[in-house]
């Protein structure tokens, strides 16, 4: 699993959010346009709008996070993706239970389609049991978890898994210290006076001193060492990796990328360079100082031009506006002029 995962599983869960909360706002909004006709009694129609208003701001939070998948709870609960993929990889290597929906280790609990819903168990401040009716008859059991955060994680069980549901209880209130059980005014007590605001999300002690840049593709935070964006999956391309410490550069003539002058390999292709003495005693004609020769006529600022050409080039092809063979044509073009 990787961080890039983890980011996806939350965007997708979002999206299937907002669908299912699209169809159902549409209720109050077609009823507040159609009241809002009745020329006698306009009452019905505020009281849709207020309903309308709600489901729309969900929406749009809903939609906040399918932009941006960082903005969801999980991360500001228990950090960045990479901490959460962490946490994630240990919960699969320490299961101590495990059914269809959910899965859990000794500190954690998941739904295994759903890694937003990531709870601590010491985060827990309440398990109760839901049983839900309609016309008088049960149609499926609930196991719900309380977070000290005020969020509701709710585990479904069908009419004939009810004992499924009476385990989940039992096992999650021997692993969950701070929780009391049962839907009760003790309950309701302990959370109230027991949560806590949560707040942005939180920085990983050890990533504190990391110094952070800006994805160009969507704007997400991130990591200066990080080679793909954890948002939107964009690979980036380190100056430093091709000029460190100003120091001159040639070109490859095998692949064409632009190596150190004090190189003796290429690190794209694997190319051995040659200097002079080796030239002289092997006689190749393919060495390293025919390619600082051919490289001392162009300027610095050529080279640069030709880096930041590639570089804008790389971009088009990551975000998939170019295909591969385009690229090979167009970076062929570049590196020859």
């Amino acid at each position: 699993m990787t961080e890039n995962d983890v980011v996806k599983n939350v965007r997708a869960t979002a999206i299937k959010g907002f669908i299912v909360m699209f169809l159902v706002a549409l209720i109050p909004n077609i009823g507040f346009f159609v009241y809002l006709t009745d020329p006698d009694d306009k009452s019905l129609a505020w009281l849709f709008l207020i309903f309308a208003g709600l489901f729309d701001w969900l929406l749009i939070k809903t939609l906040i996070t399918i932009i941006n998948p960082l903005k969801d709870p999980v991360f500001r609960k228990y950090g960045s993706p990479k901490k959460i993929k962490e946490i994630l990889n240990e919960l699969n290597s320490n299961i101590v239970y495990e059914d269809e929906n959910i899965i859990m280790s000794d500190k954690y609990i998941t739904e295994k389609k759903d890694f937003s819903g990531l709870i601590a168990f010491e985060d827990v401040l309440g398990i109760h049991k839901l049983q839900h009716k309609k016309n008088g008859f049960t149609n499926y059991y609930g196991v719900i978890l309380t977070d000290k955060y005020g969020y509701e994680h709710r585990y479904t069980y069908q009419v004939q898994n009810e004992n499924k549901c009476d385990e989940l209880i039992m096992i999650t209130a021997n692993l969950c210290p701070n929780a009391v059980v049962g839907y009760t005014k003790q309950q309701k007590q302990h959370i109230k006076e027991n949560k806590v605001e949560l707040k942005e999300l939180p920085i990983d002690s050890d990533d504190e001193e990391k110094e952070t840049f800006t994805c160009d593709n969507c704007g997400t935070e991130v990591d200066k060492d990080a080679t793909e964006c954890p948002n939107c999956g964009c690979t980036f391309i380190d100056d430093n990796e091709n000029i460190e410490d100003n120091e001159e550069q040639f070109v490859c003539d095998n692949c064409g990328e632009l190596v150190n002058i004090s190189a003796t390999k290429c690190p794209n292709c694997g190319e051995l360079f040659e200097d002079d003495s080796e030239k002289e005693s092997k006689g190749n004609t393919k060495n390293k100082e025919n390619s600082k020769k051919k490289n001392d006529k162009e300027s610095k600022s050529d080279i640069d031009q030709k880096y930041s050409d590639l570089n804008k080039l790389k971009k088009l092809l990551d975000k998939k506006i170019i295909t591969k063979e385009e690229f090979e044509k167009e970076k062929k073009k570049i590196l020859n002029k």
